[in-house]
C-alpha cells in the first residue's frame, strides 16, 4: 500500500517525561537512569538511534493553537509524517494526548496530504484558502529502548532519550527522556515514572517540544484565559479596571508557570517574574478598591513567588551575559572563562531545584485560592452603584506620581551617583504600570507618555544591567583565586561594562527631555 494510501494513524499517547538538568551530559545521564532501571527490575533492549528534523507550523491568526492542537512535519530515515497533537495543559509530568498522524507521498510536501483524518481536521479548524506558516525548526538526536517489567507482562514501554536543539537566535538546546506507554495499563507507566522522580538529574517535564520551541522563538501566542474587558470610560468604576488588570495577570501567571518550572529557556523564569511585579504594582494601585485583608493574603504570597523566581532570573542574565563576553575576547582568551561559567551553572542547578521545590509546594494553590478570593469580592464591590470613577482614581494616584517622577528626574545631573538614576528607574517603572490602568480611558495623552516612559525605562534599565553586571564580576574576582591570564580577562569585562553603563547614562538627558516634553499634555488630562 503506498503512503497515500495509507490511513491517517489516530492514537491516544500516553507519556511521562523528565527534562535532564541543565550542564549535566545527557549521555552519563541515560546511563545511570538505565542502571536504576535494571535495580528496579526492568528488562531493557536497545531499539538504536535516529536523527530528526520537525517544522512546526500555524496560520497567520494561530487557528490550530486556539482550537487545541499542534501542527508538525517531521522528516526522519527517508520518510515524512504529518502529525496533528493536542495541546496539553497540566501540572504533571505525565501527558495525555490524541494524535493523528499520517504519511506524505515521497517528494510531496504537507501541500499535499492525501484524504483522510488529518486533512478533514485541518479542513475543519483552518478557513478555506488559508495558508499555514512555519513557526520554527528544531532537530533532534533521539537513543530508544523498549523496557519491560515481570509485574506488568503485557506492558510495553518505551525509553527515548532526546537531545533537542531549537533552532532559534540564539539556538536552545535541551535533553529530554521519554518514556512512552506502548501497550499495556497506564499503571504501568505510572510505576516508572515514580522511580524516575527520584533521580536527582532529573525535573518532571511541564509542557511539550512545542511550547518550548515557541518560547525559544520569541513568539507570542494568544492569551487563553477568559476576563472582563477593560473600561474606556474616564466615568467607569475603577474597581473594574482592577477586576481586568488582575484577572489578565491571574491567567498569565498560569500561563508562564510551566515554562519557569522548567527553565529550559530563561523566558518562562523571565515572564513569570514581570507578571508577579505587575500583580504587587496592580495591588497596590488598587488598594482603595480591594478587599483590605484578601489583598493583603495575596500580597504576601506575590512576594513569596518573586523572591523565590529571583535567584534563577539573576543567575539567567549573567550566563546571557557571559555568552556575549565570549564574543568580545580573542580565541586565546575564550578559556579563561571556562571556570566561570561552571561556576554560573552550577549555582543555577541549585537555584532551579530550589524554584521548584517551591513551585511544587502547596503555597502556589493557596496563591491562586486568594487570587480568586480578591477577584471574587472586587467583583460584588464592582455591582454597588457607589465607588471611585477612573478619572478621581487618575487624579489621586497617577498625578502624585507622575509630579514626583518628573521632581525626582530633574535633580539628575552628570554628578548624580548610579543610586538616584535606580530610585527613578523604580519610580518609573510605577508610574509606567499606572499608566496601563489609564491607556484605554485616557486616550492619546497616556499613550504617548507610556511609550516614552517604556523608552526612558530600558535606558535605565540597560545602565542598571552594566552596572550590577560590573559588580558581579568584581565579586567574583575578589573570591577566586584567578590566575594572570584570568585576572586580565576579567579586568577588560569590568571595563567593558563599565564604559557600556556610560553609553546608555550619556543617552539619558535627551530620552528624559522627551518624556519631559509628552507628560505636560498628560499633566493637562489628570
Amino acid at each position: 500500500m503506498s503512503a497515500s494510501q495509507r490511513p491517517a494513524r489516530h492514537m491516544k499517547e500516553l507519556e511521562a517525561k523528565f527534562l535532564i538538568s541543565a550542564g549535566k551530559r545527557p549521555t552519563r545521564v541515560l546511563r545511570r537512569v538505565l542502571q536504576e532501571l535494571s535495580w528496579a527490575g526492568y528488562l531493557t533492549h536497545p531499539r538504536g538511534t535516529r536523527e530528526i528534523a520537525d517544522v512546526y507550523s500555524d496560520s497567520a491568526d494561530w487557528h490550530l493553537h486556539k482550537a487545541g492542537w499542534t501542527y508538525r512535519v517531521r522528516h526522519s530515515k527517508g520518510r515524512q509524517t504529518v502529525t496533528l497533537k493536542q495541546l496539553s495543559h497540566q501540572r504533571s509530568n505525565i501527558f495525555e494526548r490524541r494524535e493523528l498522524e499520517q504519511l506524505l507521498p515521497p517528494g510531496e510536501d504537507d501541500h499535499a496530504l492525501p484524504p483522510g483524518e488529518v486533512a478533514e481536521l485541518l479542513a475543519s479548524t483552518l478557513p478555506k484558502g488559508t495558508p499555514l506558516c512555519v513557526l520554527f525548526e528544531q532537530r533532534t538526536a533521539r537513543r530508544r529502548y523498549n523496557l519491560s517489567h515481570p509485574n506488568h507482562p503485557h506492558a510495553l514501554i518505551e525509553l527515548s532519550l532526546d537531545q533537542v536543539l531549537v533552532q532559534s537566535s540564539p539556538p536552545t538546546n535541551y535533553a529530554e527522556i521519554e518514556f512512552e506507554l506502548r501497550d499495556g495499563p497506564p499503571e504501568a507507566l505510572k510505576d516508572l515514572a515514580g522511580v524516575m522522580e527520584q533521580q536527582p538529574d532529573l525535573v518532571p517535564a511541564r509542557v511539550g517540544k512545542y511550547q518550548r520551541g515557541l518560547l525559544a522563538a520569541g513568539l507570542s501566542v494568544p492569551e487563553s484565559g477568559v476576563w472582563q474587558a477593560a473600561p474606556k470610560d474616564v466615568y467607569a468604576k475603577w474597581v473594574e479596571v482592577a477586576i481586568s488588570h488582575l484577572s489578565l495577570q491571574r491567567a498569565r501567571l498560569k500561563q508562564h508557570e510551566p515554562s519557569a518550572w522548567e527553565a529550559v529557556h530563561p523566558e518562562g523564569v523571565h515572564q513569570m517574574r514581570v507578571t508577579t511585579r505587575r500583580i504587587r504594582a496592580g495591588l497596590a494601585a488598587f488598594a482603595n478598591v480591594l478587599p483590605q485583608k484578601s489583598a493583603a493574603r495575596l500580597k504576601d504570597d506575590v512576594r513569596w513567588l518573586t523572591s523565590a523566581l529571583g535567584p534563577v532570573r539573576d543567575l539567567d542574565v549573567q550566563l546571557e551575559n557571559l555568552h556575549n563576553y565570549r564574543h568580545l575576547l580573542t580565541t586565546a582568551q575564550g578559556p579563561a572563562l571556562n571556570r566561570y561559567q561552571r561556576h554560573l551553572e552550577q549555582r543555577h542547578r541549585k537555584a532551579h531545584r530550589a524554584l521548584v521545590c517551591e513551585l511544587a509546594s502547596d503555597r502556589i494553590a493557596t496563591l491562586d485560592a486568594h487570587f480568586e478570593r480578591v477577584l471574587e469580592k472586587a467583583s460584588r464591590r464592582a455591582s454597588q452603584q457607589r465607588g471611585i470613577s477612573i478619572q478621581q482614581a487618575a487624579s489621586d494616584q497617577v498625578l502624585p506620581l507622575l509630579e514626583s517622577v518628573l521632581k525626582r528626574g530633574r535633580a539628575i545631573k552628570k554628578s548624580s551617583p548610579a543610586e538616584k538614576l535606580h530610585k527613578l528607574r523604580i519610580e518609573l517603572k510605577r508610574l509606567r504600570y499606572q499608566l496601563e490602568y489609564l491607556i484605554d480611558s485616557c486616550g492619546k495623552p497616556a499613550r504617548r507618555s507610556h511609550k516614552e516612559l517604556s523608552r526612558l525605562q530600558n535606558v535605565l534599565g540597560s545602565y542598571q544591567d552594566a552596572m550590577v553586571a560590573m559588580e558581579q564580576l568584581e565579586h567574583y574576582c575578589h573570591h577566586t583565586n584567578l590566575d594572570r591570564v584570568e585576572r586580565r580577562t576579567f579586568n577588560e569585562l569590568m571595563a567593558w561594562e563599565r564604559e557600556r553603563g556610560e553609553r546608555y547614562r550619556r543617552k539619558f538627558p535627551k530620552r528624559w527631555a522627551r518624556f519631559e516634553n509628552v507628560a505636560g499634555s498628560l499633566l493637562q488630562v489628570l
